[in-house]
């Protein structure tokens, strides 16, 4: 009986373990765009790989690198959980501005100013 008993235990904890690895990665998306940077106080830097366009800007006279650009903010802290921004990028004066952005809660949905 006691055989029978550790084995049982033993199917259950491995379906359990089962479930939760999979719940996991159903609740994380897996975005192959976006490909990490860095990470500082408040969270991870990524950018998506599939938005970047160079352009030549002809009011500056510069080529410009346009990409977007995700803040992933550590929730604890803060009400804000991810801000995507429009980023160009001027990379011969190593400088960038940005002319767009939003901000998603934990749901993924847009929080109004």
């Amino acid at each position: 009986m006691k055989k029978n008993s550790v084995i049982l235990i033993g199917i259950i904890l491995l379906v359990v373990i089962a479930f939760i690895l999979v719940q996991e990665g159903m609740e994380k998306p897996n975005d192959d765009s976006f490909v990490y940077v860095a990470t500082d106080s408040l969270g991870p830097w990524y950018f998506d790989k599939s938005t970047i366009d160079e352009r030549f800007d002809p009011e500056e006279g510069i080529s410009v690198i346009d990409v977007w650009v995700r803040h992933d903010i550590d929730q604890e802290r803060n009400i804000v959980v991810r801000d995507e921004l429009l980023w160009h990028i001027d990379p011969d004066q190593m400088r960038y501005k940005f002319s767009d952005a939003f901000a998603f809660n934990e749901e993924g949905y847009i929080l109004e100013a």
